[in-house]
Protein backbone atom coordinates (compact mmCIF):
# COMPACT_ATOMS: atom_id res chain seq x y z
CA UNK A 1 0.00 0.00 0.00
CA UNK A 2 2.96 2.33 0.53
CA UNK A 3 3.75 3.50 -3.00
CA UNK A 4 6.51 6.04 -2.56
CA UNK A 5 8.95 7.09 0.16
CA UNK A 6 8.65 10.73 -0.84
CA UNK A 7 5.37 11.52 0.93
CA UNK A 8 5.61 14.71 2.94
CA UNK A 9 5.83 14.54 6.70
CA UNK A 10 3.92 16.83 8.97
CA UNK A 11 3.56 16.94 12.74
CA UNK A 12 6.17 14.20 13.10
CA UNK A 13 4.49 11.45 11.10
CA UNK A 14 4.33 10.71 7.37
CA UNK A 15 2.59 8.38 4.97
CA UNK A 16 5.04 5.51 5.39
CA UNK A 17 4.99 5.87 9.19
CA UNK A 18 1.21 5.54 9.26
CA UNK A 19 1.28 2.51 6.97
CA UNK A 20 3.89 0.74 9.08
CA UNK A 21 2.04 1.41 12.34
CA UNK A 22 -1.26 0.16 10.95
CA UNK A 23 0.38 -2.90 9.42
CA UNK A 24 1.76 -3.66 12.88
CA UNK A 25 -1.75 -3.51 14.33
CA UNK A 26 -1.39 -0.15 16.05
CA UNK A 27 -4.43 2.10 15.63
CA UNK A 28 -5.12 5.60 16.86
CA UNK A 29 -8.58 6.94 17.84
CA UNK A 30 -8.52 9.47 14.98
CA UNK A 31 -6.73 9.98 11.68
CA UNK A 32 -7.25 13.48 10.28
CA UNK A 33 -6.11 13.31 6.67
CA UNK A 34 -6.04 16.67 4.93
CA UNK A 35 -4.33 18.51 2.10
CA UNK A 36 -4.33 19.32 -1.59
CA UNK A 37 -3.25 15.88 -2.84
CA UNK A 38 -6.21 13.50 -2.64
CA UNK A 39 -4.20 10.44 -3.71
CA UNK A 40 -2.61 9.81 -0.32
CA UNK A 41 -5.76 10.76 1.57
CA UNK A 42 -7.84 8.20 -0.33
CA UNK A 43 -5.29 5.42 -0.04
CA UNK A 44 -4.60 5.94 3.64
CA UNK A 45 -8.32 6.05 4.44
CA UNK A 46 -8.97 2.80 2.55
CA UNK A 47 -5.89 1.12 4.01
CA UNK A 48 -6.65 2.03 7.62
CA UNK A 49 -10.30 1.00 7.32
CA UNK A 50 -9.39 -2.32 5.65
CA UNK A 51 -6.91 -3.16 8.40
CA UNK A 52 -9.10 -1.94 11.27
CA UNK A 53 -12.14 -4.07 10.44
CA UNK A 54 -12.09 -7.70 9.30
CA UNK A 55 -13.79 -8.34 5.92
CA UNK A 56 -16.53 -10.46 7.47
CA UNK A 57 -17.42 -7.65 9.93
CA UNK A 58 -17.56 -4.70 7.52
CA UNK A 59 -21.31 -4.80 6.95
CA UNK A 60 -21.76 -3.93 10.62
CA UNK A 61 -18.52 -2.31 11.83
CA UNK A 62 -17.56 -0.08 8.91
CA UNK A 63 -19.49 3.16 8.42
CA UNK A 64 -18.86 5.60 5.57
CA UNK A 65 -20.27 9.13 5.90
CA UNK A 66 -20.24 11.97 3.37
CA UNK A 67 -19.70 15.51 4.52
CA UNK A 68 -22.38 17.11 2.35
CA UNK A 69 -25.06 14.87 3.88
CA UNK A 70 -24.24 15.00 7.59
CA UNK A 71 -23.56 17.25 10.56
CA UNK A 72 -20.75 17.06 13.07
CA UNK A 73 -23.26 15.58 15.51
CA UNK A 74 -23.77 12.68 13.08
CA UNK A 75 -20.04 11.96 13.22
CA UNK A 76 -19.89 12.15 17.01
CA UNK A 77 -22.91 9.87 17.42
CA UNK A 78 -21.43 7.28 15.06
CA UNK A 79 -18.03 7.40 16.76
CA UNK A 80 -19.54 7.00 20.22
CA UNK A 81 -21.69 4.07 19.21
CA UNK A 82 -20.37 0.68 20.27
CA UNK A 83 -19.66 -1.75 17.44
CA UNK A 84 -22.50 -4.19 16.81
CA UNK A 85 -20.31 -7.30 16.88
CA UNK A 86 -17.94 -6.15 19.57
CA UNK A 87 -14.33 -5.32 18.88
CA UNK A 88 -13.21 -2.44 16.72
CA UNK A 89 -15.25 -0.31 14.32
CA UNK A 90 -14.12 2.22 11.70
CA UNK A 91 -15.93 5.44 10.81
CA UNK A 92 -14.79 7.04 7.54
CA UNK A 93 -15.85 10.64 6.93
CA UNK A 94 -15.36 11.58 3.28
CA UNK A 95 -15.49 15.18 2.02
CA UNK A 96 -15.17 16.41 5.59
CA UNK A 97 -14.44 19.91 4.28
CA UNK A 98 -18.19 20.16 3.67
CA UNK A 99 -19.14 19.56 7.32
CA UNK A 100 -20.18 22.77 9.06
CA UNK A 101 -18.73 23.54 12.50
CA UNK A 102 -16.30 20.63 12.28
CA UNK A 103 -14.34 22.18 15.16
CA UNK A 104 -17.04 20.78 17.45
CA UNK A 105 -15.45 17.38 16.88
CA UNK A 106 -13.22 18.36 19.79
CA UNK A 107 -16.13 17.38 22.06
CA UNK A 108 -15.63 13.77 21.01
CA UNK A 109 -11.84 13.87 21.15
CA UNK A 110 -11.87 14.89 24.79
CA UNK A 111 -12.97 11.32 25.51
CA UNK A 112 -12.70 9.17 22.37
CA UNK A 113 -14.04 5.63 22.35
CA UNK A 114 -11.23 3.09 22.48
CA UNK A 115 -13.01 0.73 20.07
CA UNK A 116 -13.55 3.38 17.35
CA UNK A 117 -11.11 4.33 14.62
CA UNK A 118 -12.31 7.65 13.19
CA UNK A 119 -10.88 8.54 9.77
CA UNK A 120 -11.56 12.10 8.61
CA UNK A 121 -10.82 12.94 4.96
CA UNK A 122 -10.50 16.71 4.46
CA UNK A 123 -9.55 17.44 0.84
CA UNK A 124 -8.52 20.63 -0.94
CA UNK A 125 -7.45 22.32 2.24
CA UNK A 126 -5.98 21.84 5.69
CA UNK A 127 -7.05 22.16 9.28
CA UNK A 128 -6.13 25.38 11.09
CA UNK A 129 -3.36 24.14 13.36
CA UNK A 130 -4.03 26.92 15.85
CA UNK A 131 -7.41 25.46 16.78
CA UNK A 132 -8.16 23.28 19.75
CA UNK A 133 -9.36 20.57 17.37
CA UNK A 134 -5.96 20.40 15.67
CA UNK A 135 -4.24 20.22 19.05
CA UNK A 136 -6.49 17.38 20.19
CA UNK A 137 -6.07 15.48 16.92
CA UNK A 138 -2.29 15.68 17.21
CA UNK A 139 -2.49 14.60 20.87
CA UNK A 140 -4.95 11.73 20.53
CA UNK A 141 -4.27 10.52 17.00
CA UNK A 142 -2.64 11.40 13.70
CA UNK A 143 -2.71 14.67 11.79
CA UNK A 144 -1.46 14.10 8.25
CA UNK A 145 -1.15 16.68 5.49
CA UNK A 146 -0.95 15.43 1.91
CA UNK A 147 0.79 18.03 -0.25
CA UNK A 148 0.98 18.23 -4.01
CA UNK A 149 4.08 16.51 -5.33
CA UNK A 150 6.69 18.59 -7.12
CA UNK A 151 7.04 17.87 -10.82
CA UNK A 152 10.64 16.70 -10.44
CA UNK A 153 9.43 14.01 -8.02
CA UNK A 154 6.90 12.49 -10.41
CA UNK A 155 9.25 10.17 -12.38
CA UNK A 156 10.42 8.60 -9.10
CA UNK A 157 6.82 8.14 -8.01
CA UNK A 158 5.99 6.46 -11.33
CA UNK A 159 8.97 4.08 -11.23
CA UNK A 160 8.36 3.19 -7.58
CA UNK A 161 4.66 2.57 -8.22
CA UNK A 162 5.47 0.37 -11.21
CA UNK A 163 7.98 -1.71 -9.24
CA UNK A 164 5.53 -2.26 -6.40
CA UNK A 165 3.02 -3.55 -8.95
CA UNK A 166 5.59 -5.91 -10.49
CA UNK A 167 5.97 -3.85 -13.64
CA UNK A 168 8.93 -1.99 -15.10
CA UNK A 169 9.23 1.35 -16.82
CA UNK A 170 12.24 3.00 -18.41
CA UNK A 171 13.37 6.27 -16.75
CA UNK A 172 12.78 8.29 -19.93
CA UNK A 173 9.30 6.77 -20.33
CA UNK A 174 8.50 7.77 -16.74
CA UNK A 175 9.54 11.33 -17.52
CA UNK A 176 7.35 11.42 -20.64
CA UNK A 177 4.37 10.08 -18.72
CA UNK A 178 4.91 12.64 -15.95
CA UNK A 179 5.12 15.47 -18.50
CA UNK A 180 1.97 14.28 -20.24
CA UNK A 181 -0.26 13.88 -17.16
CA UNK A 182 1.32 16.22 -14.62
CA UNK A 183 1.07 15.96 -10.85
CA UNK A 184 -2.33 14.30 -10.71
CA UNK A 185 -1.27 11.18 -8.84
CA UNK A 186 -4.66 9.50 -9.18
CA UNK A 187 -4.49 9.79 -12.97
CA UNK A 188 -0.91 8.54 -12.99
CA UNK A 189 -1.84 5.54 -10.85
CA UNK A 190 -4.81 4.77 -13.10
CA UNK A 191 -2.62 4.92 -16.19
CA UNK A 192 -0.11 2.54 -14.63
CA UNK A 193 -2.84 0.22 -13.33
CA UNK A 194 -4.23 -0.14 -16.84
CA UNK A 195 -0.99 -1.63 -18.09
CA UNK A 196 -0.80 -5.45 -18.20
CA UNK A 197 0.90 -7.06 -15.15
CA UNK A 198 4.61 -7.40 -15.62
CA UNK A 199 4.70 -5.07 -18.62
CA UNK A 200 8.01 -3.51 -19.60
CA UNK A 201 7.45 0.06 -20.70
CA UNK A 202 10.26 1.34 -22.87
CA UNK A 203 11.11 4.83 -24.01
CA UNK A 204 8.66 6.13 -26.57
CA UNK A 205 5.95 3.63 -25.64
CA UNK A 206 4.04 5.22 -22.77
Amino acid sequence: MAYTPSAKKKAGIGYEDIVHEVQAGTFKPIYYLCGEESYYIDRLADFIADKAVAPEDRDFNLTVLYGADITVDTIIAAARRRSMLGGRQAIVVKEAQNVKNLDRLELYLKQPLDTTVLIVCHKNGTIDRRTKLATLVAKEGVLFESKKMYENQLPTFIRTYAVRHKADIEPRAAEILADHIGNDLNRLATELDNRPPGCHCEEGRV
